[in-house]
């Protein structure tokens, strides 16, 4: 452990670490106070502290924590293992924002936590910001596990009749579908059919 964390706030970090490999997003103050059992200003003065110390970056949004190079040596050394990955190949990018074409160009792969992907998965990414009140932001990696029925509400990759491509919420709506943005500024897309081709189970985040 390093020398200079509580217990409490090795916890901490460790609890970041294993929401973040769970879900795919760095959790939210209240999340992470769920997970380990504790208020969420008690959990705001250990994250504080955490910062302090150089093992977080934090830029106030809502899931806004990262981990800095001491805080992954910091988890190394102790019981959380991350070297469980596998490779998840990036398939190109999807519009939060106006549809783009849907047939993108391959890149290289990126390590995906094993507890996150099965096979046939795949990462795009996002390219607008129809979808920040979901937490998802431009430049992000979401990560799509192929299917073609999913429940009202969900956060799919949905394909227009003119072949471009989006990331939203679906619903159904009558005999049309509503593609619904997660942005107050943005209005919902219209069709009388989609075709969807994933549903987001998690999302990756450089800094």
């Amino acid at each position: 452990m390093a020398a200079n964390l509580t217990d409490r706030q090795l916890q901490i970090l460790q609890a970041v670490y294993r929401f973040a490999q769970r879900r795919g997003i760095m959790p939210s103050v209240r999340q992470l106070a769920g997970d380990v059992g504790l208020s969420a200003p008690t959990v705001q003065q250990h994250l504080v502290a955490l910062r302090r110390k150089g093992y977080l970056e934090i830029d106030g949004s809502p899931h806004g924590v990262r981990f800095t190079r001491i805080a992954r040596e910091a988890l190394e050394s102790s019981t959380v293992d991350l070297a469980d990955v596998v490779p998840v190949p990036v398939l190109g990018r999807i519009a939060a924002g106006r549809p783009l074409e849907a047939l993108e160009s391959p890149v290289d792969p990126l390590p995906v936590p094993a507890a996150m992907a099965q096979v046939g998965d795949f990462l795009l990414r996002v390219q607008g910001l129809s979808m920040v009140d979901d937490g998802i932001l431009d430049g992000d990696f979401v990560l799509i596990r192929p299917q073609r029925d999913i429940d009202d509400g969900q956060i799919a990759v949905a394909v227009l009749p003119g072949g471009e491509a989006t990331l939203k919420r679906v619903y159904r709506d009558g005999h049309r579908v509503r593609l619904q943005p997660a942005n107050a500024d943005m209005k919902p897309l219209f069709a009388d059919e989609v075709e969807v081709r994933g549903r987001l189970v998690g999302l990756l985040r450089r800094y």
